[in-house]
């Protein structure tokens, strides 16, 4: 009898590897540039989007939620894996998105998303506001 964790089992390992060899290589400074994620979301270099994408996380900025959505679709997995995961902690909300998915089911995923986003009342989903900047 099958406990039908076979395939998702199979997927994680190598995607768990993936990630962490991704977030080192964010973690480097081969780029003495700092990073604004406005404009290195769309960046070329994957790597330059994966620290626009910690970046993102570390700062809270939910004004970057619909972008981010639409990195779901990243031709890099990478990318896709930490986008997911920062669109997670940002939004609170979880989807059955699979970065490693074939790309015709992760588009409906990704419509999932922006469905989602779509239904949200704006003002929640916007930056917070913190005692010290009132």
């Amino acid at each position: 009898m099958r406990n039908g964790t076979g395939r998702a089992a199979r997927h994680a390992a190598p995607c768990l590897v993936l990630l962490l060899l991704a977030t080192a290589a964010c973690a480097s400074n081969d780029r003495p540039r700092s990073i604004k994620p406005e404009y290195d979301l769309h960046d070329p270099d994957p790597m330059i989007r994966m620290q626009a994408i910690h970046a993102v996380s570390r700062s809270g900025d939910r004004t970057q939620v619909p972008q981010l959505i639409e990195m779901l679709d990243d031709q890099d997995e990478a990318v896709r894996m930490v986008a997911i995961g920062t669109l997670r902690e940002l939004t609170d909300y979880d989807s059955d998105y699979k970065a490693y998915a074939p790309r015709t089911e992760r588009r409906a995923q990704v419509q999932q998303w922006r469905d989602w986003y779509a239904a949200r009342d704006v003002p929640r989903i916007a930056p917070l506001v913190g005692p010290e900047t009132q």
